[in-house]
């Protein structure tokens, strides 16, 4: 059975993560050792913690780390409505006598959403998990699949925060994971038609 990772225990890894940088700055907070929050974090450790946690600070998340401190930071960002990427894209125009959307667009809306979504954190773990899960608009058959390929990006960010056993479910069965390992309608094994499956080689 796939382990489970849940929330608390993913919160609690940031956290520990944390403590790490305090002790890797080899500092103390502002009140000297892990001092209670909410400010127990030097300014260059939350300039680390937000370059590791989001896309990138600037100087209203980092003011909002400073004011809440890291606990209650991650707390908000666990609990904000997820920012799904598809919704967006259908809200772009359409150009030049088009119909349809294109990779670009998908891009752009990735681009911007990764860069001024409130819920970094989730953005940043399901760019995370894109790099783990992969599907890919080379090599195979999802180049003009652009919502397809936009609703496999929001699965991962609704799943960023979940358990391992739902995550990986999702992807096993979401329909660009299909299309991409070209197991979309895929018949059953039959060793008496000579028909196996892709990852084996039988030729009678």
């Amino acid at each position: 059975m796939f382990p489970l990772i849940k929330r608390h225990a993913f919160k609690s890894s940031l956290c520990l993560l944390t403590v790490s940088l305090l002790s890797a700055c080899g500092g103390e907070g502002e009140s000297g050792g892990l001092s209670p929050e909410p400010n127990p974090l030097t300014q260059d450790q939350r300039y680390d913690l937000l370059y590791r946690s989001t896309f990138g600070p600037k100087p209203n998340s980092y003011q909002e780390l400073a004011d809440l401190g890291y606990s209650r930071w991650l707390d908000r960002q666990f609990s904000m409505t997820p920012s799904l990427h598809l919704s967006r894209l259908t809200q772009y125009p359409l150009e030049d006598g088009r119909d349809s959307y294109n990779q670009s667009d998908r891009v752009s809306v990735w681009w911007d959403l990764s860069l001024n979504a409130p819920d970094q954190l989730r953005q940043r773990v399901a760019f995370a998990l894109s790099e783990i899960f992969v599907i890919s608009r080379y090599g195979a058959s999802l180049n003009g699949r652009v919502l397809e390929m936009t609703d496999y990006y929001d699965m991962l960010i609704t799943h960023a925060f979940a358990n391992y056993r739902e995550l990986i479910e999702s992807v096993t069965l979401h329909a660009a994971m299909g299309d991409y390992l070209s197991m979309m309608a895929n018949q059953k094994a039959d060793p008496d038609s000579n028909r196996y499956p892709d990852e084996t080689t039988h030729v009678k």
